[in-house]
C-alpha cells in the first residue's frame, strides 16, 4: 500500500485516526469477509457507523498486527 493511498484511507474524528474494513483487508492481503469475521470474533475492536460499515482506530489496528505477528509499515505509524 503506498503512502498516498494509506493517508487517504485513514479518517480522523475527534483526534483519533480510523481505518475501514476495505483498507484493513488490503493491508493484510485478505478479504473483507475475513476482516469482518475478526471483528465479530472480537479479535479487533471496532464500531459500526449508522450505515452499517465498521471502523477501527489505527491504534487498535496496530495492536492487532503486533498481537498476530503481522508486519507494520512505517506508513501506518504516521
Amino acid at each position: 500500500m503506498t503512502i498516498n493511498k494509506l493517508e487517504k484511507s485513514k479518517h480522523e474524528l475527534m483526534g483519533q485516526k480510523y481505518i475501514s474494513v476495505n483498507n484493513m483487508a488490503s493491508y493484510c492481503m485478505v478479504t473483507r469477509t475475513t476482516v469482518s469475521r475478526w471483528i465479530h470474533e472480537k479479535k479487533i475492536p471496532a464500531f459500526r457507523l449508522p450505515g452499517g460499515h465498521f471502523r477501527v482506530t489505527v491504534i487498535d489496528f496496530k495492536r492487532f498486527l503486533e498481537r498476530y505477528g503481522m508486519p507494520i509499515s512505517d506508513d501506518l505509524l504516521d
